[in-house]
């Protein structure tokens, strides 16, 4: 092991160290995602500073893009990528492939994340939704509004 250890080039071990670190924070996330521990944060921050870029120009897939899980995978794929790469090529060529890889898991992962937060629903009925649709007279109403009636409507798929 030692041996293995002091044979390698700087780079390889400093991207073996990434690798291994990044791998293990990813399989933490995984097991608290599954036990629910880690899907929602409802955190307060106040920041002061400005940003040249404004959220519109980001959009919802930009701030995955940049979200913790994109970094992770970003990290821990180009650098096991990376570190594969060094021992069959040169040094600037395994980088490049690194960063390529990586880059993919990165966008991989904030497409995922923007998918998943699609099949979210709040479950509020949006009342506008009402209008214009089909309903049934349950109690009848009275003429030039003298009274008040009940009617069954289905809107968003409820009654």
């Amino acid at each position: 092991m030692e041996f293995w250890w002091n044979n390698m080039l700087t780079l390889q071990k400093v991207l073996f160290i990434v690798a291994c670190a990044t791998t293990l924070i990813m399989v933490i996330q995984i097991i608290l995602m599954l036990v629910g521990a880690g899907s929602d944060f409802d955190g307060d921050a106040d920041f002061d500073g400005g940003s040249d870029i404004a959220q519109s120009d980001l959009g919802a897939f930009g701030m995955k893009l940049l979200g913790i899980r994109s970094i992770m995978a970003f990290l821990c794929i180009f650098s096991w990528v990376g570190y594969t790469c060094v021992y069959l090529m040169d040094w600037w060529w395994a980088l490049l492939i690194g960063v390529g890889a990586g880059v993919a898991a990165s966008l991989l992962v904030a497409l995922l994340m923007t998918l998943v937060e699609r099949t979210q629903t709040d479950g509020t009925t949006n009342i506008r939704r009402a209008i214009g649709c089909s309903a049934e007279v349950y109690l009848r109403i009275p003429a030039e509004r003298s009274g008040t009636g009940k009617i069954n409507v289905i809107v968003q798929e409820k009654m």
